[in-house]
């Protein structure tokens, strides 16, 4: 039986003044499936890297302490051996991919497996098959929805084959009834002798298939597994099923009005012939289907992607306003953090949307509260991309926020991000809105966004109809 065992690890970045984490001793056996939860920025993405053998290759750091796989050294592999034997799943897929469409990244990546030709085919339509996405096999890679992008990730790791899988927020993209599919798709692996450890900030649907919660202990700087007790606790904050009663029509104010909307993404139909009010100074959430049209109507409304019919911005035809002026008052947070950021230090990037912010939502002394409950004011000096994927989302959202627009558009805002801190960028969310701005966000995560959300649409059938709960 395959096991794989962390004996005192250890690791440092170059330019940091104590070790990520250290002494980290744990055990995983075949037929088993580990997931790591802790807060953003303790380690958990470093921790995979270097069992994944990334770290400290293409990165200048240093490690201490032993990864043994059947009890031999995973560093004495050759590259080769290492990625046959251990496949990872990244926060972003589009780090690891690095051909135009899906058919090419798994030939891609079996040639370098050096898997025969003759064999590829099958094995490239089982793994797709097996996450219900073999319709994704000859897409292009820039047609596809985040939630897509994650699907062909976790079938190309399918496809390697490899005894031990690490999955780094694996569903953060993925709409809900995908991730309890895609779980219980995980066990099935898990069945088959897997070694199987994952990163999530979200338990939804992985209390019956989980063999081993591993926490972070702050003190120690150490991970080590969680008690049943604690675990137990934890999952009462994800079993909430919500069914928050919502408005089932606008009221007050308008600030959008699609007028028979057409949007189609290639040859797909997106959205047919829709005509719909959106309210001023509300938050608005849009739930749907992965590949339903979301992130392309985000697009839409920050006039980057064609559509056909009309939509009105406080009463004025998008078409007719300039694009430099529209988007002073429309701001999009991208689902990959790393697009939004322009400076090089924590400091920097809020000083600038300071700077150039167009309402004033938050005094100095409220910016400086946030800072602090988002865990944000100790990093100011740190360069952004050294900062972990949750530490970015967060500074993320409250740059957008400071840059005060009008009407605020959230593309899968909590990705990366645990519950305790949802609730402070709610609450900034909040403050934002009574201060006069209207927010539409997508989220497939709604744990602990109750009190946020205003309205609530449904894609369904090409259209978006209000709900009367979410």
């Amino acid at each position: 039986m395959n096991t794989l065992n962390i004996n005192h690890l250890a690791y440092q970045y170059a330019d940091a003044q104590k070790p990520t984490f250290k002494g980290v001793s744990l055990d995983f056996n075949a037929g088993q499936m580990s997931l790591i939860y802790s807060p953003s920025g303790s380690g958990k993405s470093t921790l995979l890297k270097t069992i994944a053998g990334f770290y400290p290759q293409y990165n200048n750091g240093t490690i201490e302490g032993f990864i043994n796989f059947n009890e031999h050294n995973l560093f004495d592999l050759s590259q080769r051996e290492l990625r046959q034997t251990i496949a990872m799943m990244f926060q972003d897929p589009s780090q690891q991919f690095c051909m135009a469409t899906v058919l090419d990244e798994f030939i891609f990546t079996l040639e370098n497996l050096q898997l025969k030709p003759e064999d590829m085919e099958q094995r490239i339509d089982e793994a797709l098959s097996f996450t219900n996405s073999i319709h994704l096999k000859n897409r292009s890679f820039k047609t596809l929805s985040g939630g897509e992008k994650q699907k062909v990730a976790l079938s190309i790791v399918v496809a390697i084959d490899a005894p031990v899988i690490l999955l780094d927020e694996p569903f953060a993209n993925v709409d809900i009834d995908s991730r309890f599919e895609l779980i219980k798709l995980l066990n099935q692996l898990k069945q088959q002798d897997k070694i199987i450890i994952g990163i999530d900030h979200d338990l939804s649907g992985y209390e019956h298939f989980v063999d081993q919660f591993i926490g972070f202990n702050e003190t120690n700087q150490e991970f080590v597994p969680m008690d049943k007790a604690l675990v137990t606790k934890l999952f009462e904050q994800f079993n909430q099923t919500s069914q928050r009663p919502c408005k089932n029509h606008p009221v007050g104010g308008e600030i959008l009005k699609l007028q028979s909307v057409s949007i189609h993404n290639h040859d797909m139909e997106l959205i047919d012939n829709l005509t719909l009010p959106i309210s001023k100074q509300a938050t608005t959430l849009i739930t749907g289907p992965n590949g339903c049209g979301k992130s392309s109507l985000f697009k839409t409304l920050i006039k980057q992607h064609q559509f056909t019919g009309d939509i009105l911005f406080n009463d004025k035809s998008i078409n007719k306003i300039r694009l430099n002026k529209y988007l002073t008052q429309v701001g999009l947070i991208f689902q990959e953090s790393n697009k939004q950021f322009i400076k090089i230090t924590v400091e920097d990037e809020i000083n600038l949307s300071i700077k150039n912010a167009i309402n004033q939502f938050l005094t100095e002394d409220e910016i400086n509260h946030y800072l602090q409950e988002l865990g944000l004011a100790d990093l100011k000096e740190r360069v952004i991309y050294s900062l972990s994927d949750g530490q970015k989302k967060r500074l993320q959202i409250l740059s957008m926020v400071l840059m005060g627009h009008s009407l605020l558009l959230l593309d899968e805002p909590f990705n990366g991000i645990n519950i305790e801190y949802i609730n402070v960028v709610c609450d900034l969310l909040q403050q934002a809105k009574q201060a006069g701005q209207t927010q539409i966000m997508i989220s497939h995560q709604t744990n602990g966004i109750d009190n946020l959300i205003d309205y609530h649409l449904a894609f369904e059938n090409h259209q978006l109809t209000y709900q009367e709960a979410f």
